[in-house]
């Protein structure tokens, strides 16, 4: 087991996703990337990285309302 996650497991797990949210999510992936060595894995700390810059402009507010959308959208 490597602690990252490549490319190509990444694109696995979003084959069942439309072409679209597909694109979205390797820009994401490839932004968490370049947190660290741009070298098409994906460790914790480059998405902890990633995930913390991300939301740190966020208000407490936004935030709980991003959290309160994920959530919507998880349910069954």
């Amino acid at each position: 087991m490597s602690g990252a996650l490549s490319l190509s497991e990444f694109s696995q797990l979003a084959e069942s996703q439309d072409e679209a949210t597909r694109e979205l999510m390797a820009g994401v992936f490839k932004l968490a990337d370049a947190e660290g060595s741009a070298d098409a894995k994906v460790t914790c700390g480059e998405f902890v990285s990633f995930n913390l810059r991300a939301m740190a402009s966020l208000s407490d507010d936004e935030f709980r309302r991003s959290e309160e959308h994920t959530s919507e959208l998880q349910s069954p």
